[in-house]
């Protein structure tokens, strides 16, 4: 293992001013040109070089883990990523060059079991440690609730940025912003500037209750005077966006003319792997993977105070495939931690044939709606006792071809039983997003529960894909919802 960290630092170091660096192996990516005038302040004569480091999604992955990549149209396992080959990797990238910055993009707080054991608390150390430059909150840092999120950040000792994220007074009415909206760092005269988004559908995506207390609004309506003052009030020379919002909606950003002026968006939350960045109207933008597996990286090279050169770098849980010594895959309760992390309560209830329906063509439309703005985080969401075929490219509300419910096509006028997680907040009458649901009710058990209970009796198991969801008109290995661009995961 030391041997194999002692080699992918000497390789990191190789690199030199290229894109995505996986905590186990470099990546090479894109490199161009730009020019931006710089503040007045007195700037340095002698060319220097910032580096922006990025890590993101990173759910709390403290040590190493297996990873998926997607290499000659085969899935491919490594171990890498987690915080302790991330800290090694810092040391010795921040000596080559100490004109460096490290960004994280949210979703710090949430996705192991050590987090949820301590509410979060356990992370504290091991980030201040890791001496992070700046923080943005991602749409899992309301986990605990409100108080505790700002608690949380609190104790961390970089700043932290959104410009999207106020007080509710109540009524619906905005009160201050919870975080400042930007930051700027100051490297011998020459400003780049932060300025930082949120998802602002988390009340959706969420359980309404932990964000309860927070109002959040779309990126376009203060971005343009942001970018004004960052641009014209700080004389800025670059400004990058740090933004938690997903690949599709970051794509749609940069293409909108508020983005005017963003030179870079640094985003994530959809764990994509951006290695060469997506050119957009008014901006480019990219996006380092996750749980620490990838850090991204934007190097800027400084003359006479321009920028004159740059080069940029670059779901739930990380898969487990490291046999122990019996040759099985261990499922520890770490794991079950990894994979669900809030151990909600099953809830059931009973829903007509017509509901399930819509309800489908509602979550795909979340996944492949044709207008990007349509979209949010996550993929096609996993059912059980049902098998659906569909049109990933079809017209909304007309994507779903075929519905079978057991052995029997989905009847609109049939009522069906169903189970899922109870989202905290959510009305009586919802389950798993479907309102108006009827008779639904807690049961007295969680998911921790059930999938303990099924490994106690089950075990060893060799789970195999259960082809439930079919897609029509795309490969079933579809790794992504974006298209249209020049991108591909791998």
């Amino acid at each position: 293992m030391e041997n194999n960290r002692r080699n992918f630092l000497k390789k990191a170091e190789l690199i030199g001013s290229t894109s995505l660096l996986a905590t186990a192996a470099p990546f090479t990516a894109f490199a161009g040109k730009e020019t931006q005038e710089v503040s007045t302040n007195k700037t340095s004569d002698k060319p220097f070089t910032l580096s922006i480091l990025q890590t993101t999604d990173v759910h709390c992955q403290v040590h190493a883990h297996d990873e998926l990549f997607w290499e000659n149209d085969k899935a491919v396992f490594r171990k890498t990523g987690g915080y302790a080959h991330l800290a090694t990797f810092l040391k010795s990238y921040r000596k080559k060059n100490p004109n460096t910055f490290l960004i994280d993009t949210g979703d710090i707080f949430q996705g192991s079991e050590l987090s949820m054991k301590t509410i979060g608390k356990a992370m504290i150390p091991i980030l201040n440690q890791l001496e992070y430059d700046l923080y943005l909150p991602g749409n899992w840092e309301v986990i605990y609730y409100k108080k505790a999120m700002q608690t949380l950040l609190g104790a961390l000792n970089a700043p932290k940025v959104c410009a999207n994220m106020y007080h509710d007074l109540g009524e619906g009415k905005k009160g201050e912003l919870i975080f400042p909206p930007y930051h700027i760092w100051n490297v011998n005269g020459v400003k780049i500037g932060f300025l930082g988004y949120t998802d602002p559908l988390v009340p959706i995506r969420q359980s309404p209750n932990y964000s309860k207390g927070i109002i959040y609004t779309k990126p376009e309506e203060n971005l343009a005077h942001y970018v004004d003052v960052l641009k014209n009030d700080e004389q800025c020379a670059y400004i990058l966006m740090v933004a938690h919002l997903g690949l599709s909606q970051q794509i749609y950003l940069a293409n909108l003319p508020e983005c005017e002026g963003v030179n870079y968006i640094l985003g994530k939350d959809t764990h994509e792997r951006v290695r060469v960045p997506i050119e957009c109207k008014y901006s480019k933008v990219v996006e380092p993977g996750a749980f620490g597996s990838f850090v991204g990286k934007l190097n800027l090279s400084i003359e006479n105070g321009k920028v004159v050169k740059l080069s940029n770098g670059f779901r739930f849980c990380p898969p487990r495939t490291t046999p122990d010594a019996t040759g099985n895959i261990p499922i520890t309760n770490g794991y079950i931690f990894d994979m669900l992390p809030v151990d909600s309560i099953v809830r059931t209830g009973t829903i007509t044939g017509k509901q399930l329906k819509d309800w489908l063509e509602k979550e795909l439309n979340n996944v492949f709606a044709k207008e990007v703005s349509e979209r949010f985080g996550g993929w096609v969401i996993k059912f059980k006792g049902m098998q659906v075929e569909f049109n990933a490219f079809g017209e909304k509300g007309k994507r779903v071809q075929k519905a079978m419910v057991g052995n029997a096509p989905l009847d609109l006028e049939k009522n069906y039983k169903i189970c899922a997680c109870e989202r905290d907040g959510d009305p009586a009458d919802m389950l798993c997003r479907i309102k108006g649901v009827a008779n639904a009710k807690n049961t007295l058990y969680t998911l921790h529960g059930v999938m303990r209970d099924y490994l106690i009796k089950n075990s060893p198991v060799t789970p195999t894909l259960p082809m439930a969801a079919k897609i029509l008109d795309a490969p079933q290995t579809l790794l992504t919802q974006v298209t249209g661009v020049n991108y591909q995961f791998h």
